[in-house]
């Protein structure tokens, strides 16, 4: 299956680079910054939406009822999920959304609601950033392939763990049984208020996962 924008017939894909110099832009911030522009992960995201809703207008409009509507209807509903993440009212349109991509949805549909879901929740247990949920947000919009899922998520196992190493040494084992204990228990980063001590800044390395993906998409041919 081939995933990604394929408008532009060239030797160049324009959107890999556009990518790519996105990517780069957002480690250059989150490093120097501790911090992501909204610009570039807000905006970005909310124009996702927008296009998800007049993408399901319009094919509604001109051919009625499809796998492809019910899949940017499934998009919507997650989006509003995100809206109304800082409320119990999130569970509502999130559980829709996952019902019609199932449901009635294409295996991309399913990849892409999964994936923002599984980010949001990320991001309101103090896993991760909002910032960094956005991103994986944006990409999966863009590439709704579960091999991006698989790369970004082999980045963040395999280059967050030896980031992690580099930065606690010895006391490592010991922090993750606690996070784990942790966990388990109901107690994640957001409700201890122990965000950055686990919890590293993962731009770099969603990013490093993101261009394996998306060059090995061009390079490969898809």
């Amino acid at each position: 299956m081939l995933s990604g924008i394929d408008w532009l017939p060239s030797v160049i894909r324009f959107d890999v680079l556009g990518v790519t110099l996105w990517l780069v832009i957002l480690v250059i911030q989150d490093v120097r910054h501790c911090r992501l522009s909204h610009w570039l992960t807000t905006v970005p995201l909310v124009s996702m939406a927008i296009i998800a809703l007049g993408f399901a207008v319009a094919n509604w409009l001109a051919g009625g009822w499809s796998r492809f509507v019910a899949d940017s209807v499934a998009l919507v509903l997650a989006f509003i999920a995100v809206l109304a993440s800082d409320t119990w009212a999130a569970l509502v349109p999130a559980v829709n959304a996952l019902v019609l991509a199932w449901w009635q949805g294409t295996p991309a549909g399913q990849v892409a609601v999964a994936g923002w879901l599984v980010a949001l929740g990320l991001a309101k247990a103090g896993i991760w950033g909002e910032g960094d949920a956005k991103v994986l947000m944006i990409l999966l919009a863009l590439y709704p392939d579960i091999r991006l899922a698989i790369a970004v998520a082999a980045a963040i196992i395999f280059l967050g763990l030896a980031m992690l190493v580099q930065r606690l040494g010895p006391a490592l084992p010991f922090l993750l049984l606690m996070t784990l204990r942790d966990g388990l228990a109901g107690r994640f980063p957001a409700r201890t208020g122990e965000t950055g001590v686990v919890v590293t800044g993962l731009m770099p390395v969603i990013a490093a996962g993101a261009l394996v993906y998306v060059w090995g998409l061009y390079l490969l041919g898809g």
